[in-house]
């Protein structure tokens, strides 16, 4: 789900926000976000990011913050995740690593299959 915040405390987590408390540091600058300025939090590490400092250009922030609204208002989870660029690292490894294990467990499904009809033939 991504975790959104635009002015003020509320994150666009669902289906419960996240309370923001003012003067998180961000991720990247350390400066304080406070409760006025843009924030984007990442799905993984729950950090908070100033928009530009995560280069997230104002464009995609606003289109980020309007699907989380959308998805809000719909009582629905969100497609859309964002990662800060440390956890997207990470979470490109865990989903070619996933990938690649399910290609392994198709590739065993039809060697059993091969096995199965062997020996139902045999019999």
């Amino acid at each position: 789900m991504l975790k959104m915040a635009g002015k003020g405390k509320r994150t666009g987590k669902l289906p419960e926000a996240i309370d923001v408390s003012d003067g998180d540091p961000c991720g990247i600058c350390n400066k304080e976000i406070s409760e006025e300025d843009d924030r984007i939090q990442c799905e993984l590490c729950e950090q908070l990011y100033h928009p530009p400092c995560a280069n997230v250009n104002k464009q995609t922030y606003q289109f980020l913050m309007k699907q989380s609204k959308a998805c809000a208002s719909k009582g629905v989870n969100q497609q859309i995740h964002w990662y800060c660029s440390a956890c997207n690292k990470g979470a490109v490894k865990v989903l070619n690593f996933m990938s690649s294990i399910s290609h392994k467990q198709d590739m065993m499904q039809e060697q059993l299959d091969r096995v199965d009809k062997k020996v139902r033939e045999v019999e």
